[in-house]
């Protein structure tokens, strides 16, 4: 069985090397090829893939002018010439029995993809390390056949790609592989999360990037006509629901201040259980941040989201 690994990367000089190197450690006797797609990197990304070329067997790079991580899978894809599709982004490496974890899976004929865990490193700045906090608490409790796997390190069959279609260009660089898990689903296929399958995850490292992927996810979210894709996705909506009551208040708090400052605090206390539960588990002093974060978060993803709706209907 060929597995081959298709590395999307932009702008990911700092992390691409162990992103690949972690593919080459796997331990087991696979036959790999590693595909890396340099989506129009302005740093030294591309260096570092064709140095990397040399230093390791069946790596093959491909350039290309921005296009979006949809298109830098899609330039994979083409590119690929394995049975098994796997996706390790840049910014991601993944523990040495990860490989071994995940294949064990495709046993069951009925599933066609297989997602793991992410972890967050402990020595990322602060932003990198809150965002990655998050999305542990989210994936905390898990399913076994959940209705989402993250591309950040998911493998699949080839023949999804055959049978349900590439990803969606449109997309750009999010709910890339949501709208992907989306079609699996929906032809009653099954998707898989094995929680002992770790990776680390390096999440974007200052806060208008940060701000920036969450504005792309809320903008794209529209066009997924689907469930949530995570059981704390209906606690999310409830935030983004009163976000928009604060919002709405803000012209008449002069008049009643406490309406908007009441918003507010309770927008703050629903955070507080995740927040309690972060702190204890990490020990860390930046999660106490983590609520304010949020409310930030949530006006920036309200704002995407609008913009997603307006653009669908237009």
């Amino acid at each position: 069985m060929k597995i081959s690994f298709i590395v999307p990367a932009y702008n990911t000089e700092s992390t691409i090397k162990q992103a690949v190197e972690s593919i080459f450690n796997q331990k087991g006797d696979y036959l790999i090829e590693v595909i890396i797609v340099d989506d129009g990197s302005r740093d030294g990304t591309l260096d570092i893939a064709e140095e990397l070329k040399s230093r390791f067997p069946n790596i093959f790079v491909i350039h290309q002018d921005n296009s979006g991580e949809a298109s830098a899978l899609n330039a994979g894809l083409d590119r690929a010439s394995g049975e098994i599709i796997a996706i390790v982004e840049a910014d991601v490496e993944i523990e040495e029995y990860w490989l071994k974890k995940v294949l064990k899976l495709f046993k069951d004929e009925r599933v066609m993809g297989v997602g793991g865990r992410l972890i967050t490193p402990k020595d990322d700045p602060w932003i990198a390390r809150l965002a990655g906090y998050e999305v542990e608490y989210k994936l905390r409790n898990n399913e076994e056949y959940p209705m989402h796997i993250t591309s950040a390190n998911a493998i699949y069959r080839k023949e999804v790609f055959e049978r349900f279609g590439r990803f969606d260009e449109q997309l750009k660089n999010s709910c890339l592989d949501a709208d992907l898990n989306l079609r699996i689903i929906k032809n009653n296929y099954k998707l898989c999360y094995v929680k002992e399958a770790v990776a680390l995850h390096h999440f974007k490292t200052n806060f208008l990037d940060y701000m920036k992927r969450q504005y792309a996810y809320a903008r794209y979210r529209p066009y997924l006509r689907g469930a949530a894709l995570y059981k704390t996705d209906y606690f999310l909506m409830f935030q983004i629901l009163l976000t928009g009551i604060l919002l709405f208040s803000l012209p008449v708090c002069i008049i009643w201040p406490w309406s908007t400052l009441s918003i507010f605090l309770v927008i703050i206390l629903i955070q507080l259980p995740m927040t309690i539960r972060l702190l204890f588990a990490k020990k860390s002093i930046v999660v106490l941040y983590l609520p304010f974060l949020m409310v930030i978060r949530n006006i920036v993803g309200l704002t995407g989201y609008c913009v997603g709706l307006k653009l669908q209907k237009s």
